[in-house]
């Protein structure tokens, strides 16, 4: 559950109920876990003053003329170093909640015999007040009664984001070419690029790009491109890139 991000995307379901009034739904949450991240990833983080975090993202869009909808999304980021979340580490969860006025973040231990002893007492106690208050009335634990929820209307994108993009490119003249020809035809621009020589005479070599700005769709369709062409091996990851 947790190499896959389901875990954290049943704790993003419960805290989208209690900040949005959406009823929980893991279904609802587009959900990518960690397998895909390697060791390399973790050295071209440290190049980018940046270390890697598995984040549990809910948004609430809202397009022109559209009523608003809650946007819901478990994936390893890069998070740069100067961003707050970078600090959590060992079993220390975090929820950071942004507004338009100003960010709060919350804190604390997310495993261990306490932090779970806490949580089941937690529980007890509420189920405590609905017993004797004769189970007429359940304790509103998402802040409102569970029949005022509501479930998912569509399937709206997370805000637009820079990404990165690492991928092991053919050693050949012109692959470098192809690969920025083909994300810009996907209006993909790059911010920063990185390339390695390969290494135990490989026939790829590691390159990873900093995007700017751009929406997943446009990642994830300049990627489907890219695994179609012949200089381009399988292995490739990216990430939203998360900065203060």
């Amino acid at each position: 559950f947790d190499v896959e991000g389901i875990d954290a995307a049943q704790k993003l379901s419960l805290l989208s109920a209690i900040a949005f009034g959406q009823k929980p739904d893991e279904k609802d949450v587009l959900t990518r876990g960690i397998k895909d991240v390697s060791a390399m990833d973790f050295e071209f983080a440290k190049g980018f003053d940046a270390v890697i975090r598995l984040i549990a993202r809910a948004e609430k869009t809202q397009a022109q003329g559209a009523a608003s909808e809650i946007v819901q999304s478990v994936e390893p980021c890069l998070v740069r170093k100067s961003a707050a979340l970078s600090r959590i580490n060992g079993v220390t969860n975090a929820v950071q909640i942004e507004t338009d006025m100003v960010d709060v973040m919350l804190q604390g231990p997310g495993a261990g015999g306490e932090a779970t002893a806490s949580a089941v007492l937690a529980d007890i106690s509420d189920l405590s007040r609905f017993v004797s208050s004769g189970m007429q009335k359940s304790p509103y634990v998402f802040a409102q009664a569970v029949s005022e929820l509501y479930a998912a209307q569509g399937a709206a994108e997370l805000m637009p984001s820079q990404w990165y993009i690492r991928l092991n490119l053919k050693d050949a003249p012109g692959s470098m070419a192809k690969v920025t020809s083909i994300l810009a035809d996907h209006d993909v621009s790059i911010e920063e690029a990185v390339q390695r020589g390969p290494q135990n005479g490989e026939e790829h070599r590691p390159v990873v790009f900093i995007t700017h700005k751009c929406e997943k769709s446009a990642i994830k369709s300049a990627l489907e491109a890219l695994e179609a062409i012949d200089v381009i091996a399988k292995d490739v990851n990216y990430m939203p890139l998360i900065s203060p």
